[in-house]
């Protein structure tokens, strides 16, 4: 539904500066709508997304003309709009410079130097980041989980609270695991779900335990999304904390990007620019890919942990097994031992890792 809203509003958009009618269009009126976005729009969109709004318009059309029972011709299947799309492909289409993976010695640094844990922003943008690294979950995916929980007295419990879940939240924490259930991704439909699990102490940082101090001292509204930005996100966690004491938006935050080149400028603050534009929202993902085909040289295993479809080059024998969740666990637990023995992290860096722990 998002695609179609953004479809609209941009024909919208269109309609308002020309004086045209929105919709029905005519073949003429949706070649220009299309030439606009291209080449006059500020900023102009890519061909990839232009196809989609192209594709809505399609199905816009075609819904009209069955329930309206209407003469009602969809111009989006004329030569002429097939024929510029398909000049805009060849001519058109932005080449995307692939976003790097970090290191590991970056990746610890960033871990244990790139966030202010003293603020509700730093909080929830590390543990953002850990979800997109250790998960690793895509930041679309990360930023629109959904959290569904309470918060009880309890002195047996840290700081006096007790967090508790509801059987439809869509992360939890259980037997100090975090366990996100995905429900909208690449590769997850009805019959193929996916549930990620992230331990504590992996790389020297505990997750679980952040995850539980995030929600009861900053109290991310229940029922919406885990990742809605915090208004002021630069405000204080008090040593005593209470309900009520952040406000934050209704929309998710996604300014993965932005995150990733903020912890690195913190962790690195000598880094130029161009250093900073190697990195975006994918980086984390990326980097968790890296480090497992680096510790275990298994393609599966790699596979697993991301969630990626396995493709028709893969041997048939592939359907027949997995990397369970116990594998996993310990593959992520025993991460630091692993990076360390085959090179990729220092001592020093390893010692970081394990003084937090």
């Amino acid at each position: 539904m998002a695609v179609h809203r953004r479809a609209h509003r941009a024909l919208q958009e269109y309609a308002t500066i020309y004086g045209a009618l929105a919709l029905p269009a005519s073949e003429l009126q949706l070649a220009h709508f299309l030439v606009w976005m291209l080449c006059l729009r500020d900023p102009t969109l890519d061909v990839a997304t232009v196809e989609l709004y192209s594709s809505v318009l399609s199905d816009w059309h075609n819904t009209c003309a069955s329930v309206l029972q209407l003469p009602l011709a969809n111009p989006c299947s004329s030569a002429l709009i097939r024929t510029l799309l398909r000049a805009a492909r060849r001519g058109l289409k932005r080449v995307a410079r692939r976003k790097e993976p970090y290191t590991a010695p970056q990746l610890v640094r960033m871990l244990h130097a790139g966030f202010d844990l003293t603020t509700v922003g730093g909080l929830h943008d590390r543990l953002l980041f850990c979800f997109c690294l250790f998960g690793p979950l895509r930041p679309g995916v990360t930023t629109n989980l959904t959290i569904d929980y309470s918060v009880v007295n309890d002195p047996r419990s840290p700081i006096g609270l007790r967090v508790i879940f509801t059987a439809d939240s869509q992360v939890k924490v259980r037997n100090d695991v975090v366990e996100i259930s995905v429900m909208v991704d690449k590769n997850v439909d009805a019959s193929n779900r996916r549930t990620v699990h992230i331990p504590s102490g992996v790389l020297g940082i505990d997750t679980p335990n952040d995850l539980l101090f995030y929600l009861k001292a900053c109290r991310p509204p229940t029922g919406g999304t885990l990742f809605a930005s915090a208004k002021c996100p630069r405000q204080k966690i008090p040593s005593r904390v209470a309900p009520h004491l952040f406000a934050f938006n209704n929309n998710a935050y996604t300014a993965s990007c932005e995150l990733n080149k903020r912890a690195f400028k913190r962790a690195f603050e000598l880094a130029e620019k161009w250093e900073l534009d190697l990195f975006g929202g994918g980086s984390p993902r990326k980097t968790l890919a890296q480090l497992l085909w680096a510790v275990t040289g298994d393609r599966r295993v790699v596979v697993d942990f991301g969630g990626w479809a396995i493709g028709k080059e893969e041997s048939a024998v592939d359907s027949y097994f997995k990397v369970t969740t116990a594998q996993r666990l310990r593959i992520l637990q025993n991460l630091l031992q692993k990076l360390l023995d085959v090179g990729e992290l220092s001592a020093l860096d390893a010692e970081i890792c394990g003084r937090a722990a």
